[in-house]
This record gives C-alpha cells, sequence and structure tokens, in this order.
C-alpha cells in the first residue's frame, strides 16, 4: 500500500502530498504491475525504467488523464528491457564515473536512443563501484545449474545405454573398410545408435 505523507502540516505542503498521490493514481498501469517489472532485477542484476510524463488534461484528450488541471504528471514508469539496449556502447558514463544515462537500439527501428539518468529510475541490487547493473542474485547458483544441467544430459545418455552394455561389431574378410558407404562405415554408426527404445 502506497501512502504519501505532507512534509508538515502547511497547506502548501497538504498541496504538494495531495497531488503526487493524485499522480500515483493516474499512471497508465498500476504500482503493482510496475514493482512486478521492478523485481526483475533480482536475475539482471538492475531493472531501468523511463519516466514519461504527460498534461493532465482530462479523459477525452491524448494523454488520457484522469484529472484536467493542465498540471504535468505522470503517464508511465516503461520498463526499458536489457535485450533492447545498444550493445557495447549501454551506459553513458562521464569522466568522473558518474552514471548519465543509457542507450537504447529497440525494435523497430533499431536506432540508438540515449535515455538521460534524469528521466530514469534505476533500480539494481547493489551499488558496488557504482556499477549501473549492479548483481544478478543467480550468479551464485551459475556453478550448481552448470553442474545439475550437464548431469542430467550425461544420465539421460547412460540411461538410453543402460541394458545394452558394450557394443562391439566384428567384421569379415569381404567387407569394405573404406568411404563413406562402406561396411565399416556403417558399423560405426550401427554401434554409436544402440540405444534402449522402442526399438
Amino acid at each position: 500500500k502506497w501512502k504519501i505523507a505532507p512534509a508538515s502540516e502547511d497547506a502548501s505542503d497538504k498541496d504538494s502530498a495531495a497531488f503526487v498521490e493524485s499522480c500515483f493514481a493516474d499512471t497508465s498501469h498500476t504500482m503493482d504491475d510496475h514493482l512486478a517489472q521492478s523485481i526483475t532485477m533480482c536475475w539482471y542484476g538492475f531493472a531501468p525504467f523511463e519516466i514519461v510524463y504527460k498534461k493532465r488534461l482530462g479523459l477525452g484528450s491524448e494523454s488520457g488523464s484522469l484529472f484536467d488541471d493542465g498540471l504535468i504528471g505522470w503517464k508511465k514508469f516503461a520498463y526499458r528491457s536489457p535485450d533492447t539496449f545498444a550493445f557495447g556502447q549501454e551506459w553513458m558514463i562521464d569522466d568522473a564515473g558518474g552514471i548519465q544515462g543509457l542507450r537504447q537500439m529497440a525494435a523497430p527501428l533499431y536506432k540508438v536512443t540515449e535515455i538521460p539518468i534524469s528521466k530514469l529510475l534505476l533500480y539494481r541490487t547493489t551499488s558496488q563501484k557504482n556499477s549501473p547493473q549492479g548483481r544478478s542474485a543467480l550468479r551464485g547458483a551459475y556453478m550448481a545449474w552448470y553442474f545439475s544441467k550437464n548431469l542430467s544430459e550425461v544420465e539421460g545418455i547412460s540411461a538410453e545405454r543402460m541394458g545394452s552394455g558394450i557394443p562391439v561389431v566384428y567384421l569379415g574378410k569381404d567387407t569394405k573398410l573404406s568411404g563413406s558407404d562402406s561396411d565399416f562405415a556403417q558399423a560405426q554408426k550401427l554401434v554409436r545408435n544402440i540405444r534402449v527404445d522402442e526399438q
């Protein structure tokens, strides 16, 4: 649940809090949807969103706002998926190591578009070394995943060949030993393809 508290009991602060609360209610997505997308930072290490603004001109306008006060509010916090970044030049970093924005190269134009940091919400799992990409929570699981995946494949192959023993083929005197259509090539293929299956 979201709660906007005024900085003080002054009327201006209460008005500001009410305005911010109305902005949260006026986005094209719910805050629950936004939070659900922000959780992708756990496996990527970061989740960037572009802040998109609109002029509040009522429901009949292009902005489709619930309010018609003419003020500037939030239209949405648009998720910018890491797989749409300009590869090799994703981040704009200044000489002091500060993050100045990101570069996106999304479909359908695949044209480099710069999004300044002032228009970004950047969630990240860690700010270590001021890396904009944080650190994936899955990185520590990589070795376990790698071994599990590869051992599963080995076990599958073992199960396929279990019960068929170690196949051996003896070729007679009148057999062809060279060429792709030789008896030797056919025997090799036969031995390699022995499986415990419907055949």
